[in-house]
């Protein structure tokens, strides 16, 4: 099995939850137009909050 960065990681949960329709693009259209650091808090928290209902 070829090695994987751990930068590059996607966790199997976020592309089966992708598959089945669910996203985190609301959290994210309320963040608005922003990509700095004030809104990677607010992405990671709802990417694990996505993983928490794929359980």
């Amino acid at each position: 099995m070829p090695a994987v960065a751990r930068a590059s990681y996607v966790d199997p949960r976020v592309i089966a939850a992708y598959q089945r329709g669910k996203t985190i693009y609301c959290a994210l259209k309320d963040l608005g137009d922003s990509d700095g650091p004030a809104t990677h808090g607010a992405a990671e928290r709802a990417v694990i909050e996505l993983l928490n209902r794929s359980k």
